[in-house]
């Protein structure tokens, strides 16, 4: 059984590694850093007006598409992380799945109750909240609390004040992160500005599997707050080929996940390492903009570049990338092969 230390990563200006989503007003004026465990809820918003088409072919087929591709980037590069999904309709809320999902039970779920189908009656942000803080509420004080809201309609049909849920929600520590598909809304605005989030409203169809994506990267968590010991335990193997809890002794059916019986986290070294890739972002932000690159060879396919639009070189040891090498390192390698 292992005691280790999480949240950590960078201290200094912060940025999410899509450039065209744009960070919350409060990490330019505080220091924050990035923690590796995670508790997200998906706010899905399956009211009627999700079936509009806008969006080619339609609204929820996008919603499928990207909310499918966010549950397999999510568990990628936060695998400690855990994420429940919450969908509303007909002015109610309902819990797709908990936070002890696993990334294939979570996109069956999803394929179950959204694929094929059609949005219906209005959605109640006021009840979705309710039921996403009740989950959060409890969680450990070493994990970020989020919500992604996934809203489509223009208005929302609430039971009583969305206010005072959004004062519940500020003093609780979550942070509601909104992508609004039928335009800017004030409520969702004061919502997003209360919990310290981002509000975006996706411009077509690309932009909006782009912003959603952003939200995969490890949250950000301010300076000032306490950093927390949390017990991992790696599980061994017994005579009969089965993994178990290093703690109970517990039989474990698959990773990462809680022991059932003591809630120790069970993982393997892959997972710890894919997650301290997740708390640094690559130095590959310089755009080559000078003709003294033009002609050069990249440094990982030895390709001449001939475009400078797309070349990139790094911060730190100053290697010239083309434009397919740098995608592969930001999005697959994680690191730097150059240093």
């Amino acid at each position: 059984l292992q005691f280790l230390y999480f949240i950590g990563g960078e201290k200094n200006e912060m940025k999410r590694e899509r450039e065209d989503t744009e960070a919350p007003t409060e990490v330019a004026k505080h220091k924050w850093r990035r923690n590796a465990v995670r508790n997200t809820v998906l706010l899905l918003d399956l009211s009627e007006s999700v079936n509009k088409r806008d969006l080619l072919p339609d609204r929820i087929t996008n919603v499928f598409d990207n909310t499918t591709s966010f549950i397999q980037e999510y568990f990628n590069k936060c695998p400690l992380g855990r994420l429940s999904i919450v969908a509303t309709r007909e002015g109610h809320s309902e819990v797709i799945c908990g936070l002890e999902v696993t990334e294939g039970e979570a996109t069956r779920n999803i394929e179950q109750k959204v694929k094929g189908t059609c949005g219906s009656g209005v959605g109640s942000l006021q009840n979705s909240l309710e039921t996403a803080v009740k989950i959060l509420e409890n969680q450990s004080k070493a994990a970020t609390r989020e919500i992604l809201v996934l809203w489509s309609s223009c208005g929302t049909s609430d039971p009583g004040d969305i206010s005072a849920t959004v004062r519940k929600v500020a003093k609780n520590n979550i942070v509601c992160n909104i992508i609004g598909l039928g335009g800017q809304l004030h409520v969702l605005s004061a919502l997003a500005n209360a919990t310290k989030g981002v509000y975006t409203v996706p411009r077509h169809e690309e932009h909006f599997k782009e912003v959603v994506l952003s939200f995969t990267s490890a949250g950000l968590v301010s300076d000032s707050l306490p950093a927390y010991f949390v017990p991992m335990g790696f599980p061994p193997m017994d005579a009969k080929g089965s993994k178990l809890c290093p703690k109970c002794w517990t039989p474990a059916a698959s990773f990462p996940s809680l022991c059932p019986v003591c809630g120790v986290t069970l993982l393997s070294s892959a997972h710890i390492a894919r997650s301290f890739y997740s708390l640094y972002s690559i130095p590959l932000q310089v755009k080559s903009e000078g003709k003294a690159d033009l002609g050069k060879r990249c440094f990982a396919c030895t390709e001449i570049t001939t475009d400078l639009s797309s070349v990139s070189t790094c911060s730190a040891c100053e290697n010239l990338f083309c434009g397919p090498c740098a995608g592969f390192v930001k999005e697959k390698l994680n690191f730097c092969p150059g240093c």
